[in-house]
């Protein structure tokens, strides 16, 4: 008896836990500065407080974060068939402290030679400026396969979701392969990096007094 399985048409994604020391702490800072300084930049967030892209271009923080996103990509591109050079670039950051807040679902597009898009969360979040213990304790990305993402949760969603769900039965409901979202929820130091072309959100904190900060970041091919 011979068997064998396939992902077929599958979407590589990868995440996992980056070891950055001490430099969340400063990232942090240049965060806010650049918001105090620059101001807001409107984009798929609605009621969150978004930089300019190019941080890495303006902070020393920011370059070294985007060195140490490329090391943890380099054998995942090579995983992927991807054999050109390419960089992490184009990073900006995200502050939400309004619970009704949300992004948008939007996809970033294969624009510039960027072909992947990722996020990092220098912290799970802060309450009343202290910062949230839960999940800064865990030591593996909380990623989940369901229809009903925790608040705060950054979102992948299936591009054929709605075909797998026309098909989908009572039994089947929306297991994995059949449309379920995948739910990521920040804890400190997490990191993902999907296709460009994949439709992603934000839900909303739903926490009063609640700080969620990430990094976003694009991968561009040389």
């Amino acid at each position: 008896m011979i068997k064998n399985d396939i992902s077929a048409f599958s979407i590589p994604i990868r995440y996992g836990i980056l070891d950055v020391g001490d430099l969340n702490k400063k990232l942090i800072e240049d965060i806010f500065f650049e918001l105090n300084t620059e101001g807001n930049q409107e984009r798929s967030g609605v009621g969150v407080q978004q930089t300019i892209s190019g941080l890495e271009k303006k902070y020393k923080s920011f370059d070294i974060i985007s060195n140490k996103i490329k090391q943890f990509l380099l054998d995942f591109m090579k995983y992927v068939k991807v054999y050109d050079e390419f960089d992490v670039r184009g990073l900006w950051a995200n502050v939400n402290n309004d619970p009704f807040a949300f992004h948008m679902p939007h996809s970033h597009g294969i624009n510039n030679s960027c072909i992947f898009t990722g996020i990092y969360f220098p912290t799970s979040g802060y309450f009343d400026n202290n910062v949230l213990e839960e999940y800064n304790k865990s030591v593996t990305p909380i990623i989940t396969s369901k229809t009903q993402p925790n608040p705060g949760d950054l979102v992948l969603l299936d591009p054929n979701e709605n075909i797998k769900t026309s098909i989908s039965t009572q039994k089947t409901e929306k297991y994995p392969f059949f449309g379920n979202p995948i739910c990521i929820t920040p804890i400190k130091n997490s990191i993902i990096v999907f296709p460009s072309y994949l439709n992603h959100m934000v839900t909303p904190t739903k926490k009063e007094n609640f700080t969620r900060i990430s990094i976003a970041y694009n991968v561009g091919i040389l």
